[in-house]
């Protein structure tokens, strides 16, 4: 049996917001996007003891305030 197969390519962006996009890589179409939600969004840290600066940076990526 032969059958006529035409993979789906897709094309994925992200953005340092936290959204990704797909498309339809032949076609240029927009398919969907993902919204990363924010767990930190909110979270105050000034003050906050033992934290070094690689994870306060992690926690102001995704919501945390000063």
């Amino acid at each position: 049996m032969i059958r006529n197969f035409k993979p789906q390519i897709t094309l994925v962006s992200g953005s340092k917001g936290g959204v990704i996009k797909i498309w339809d890589f032949d076609s240029g179409d927009y398919i969907r996007r993902i919204k990363q939600k924010l767990k930190c969004r909110g979270m105050k840290i000034k003050g906050a003891k033992g934290l070094s600066g690689i994870q306060i940076k992690f926690l102001k990526e995704r919501g945390a305030v000063d």
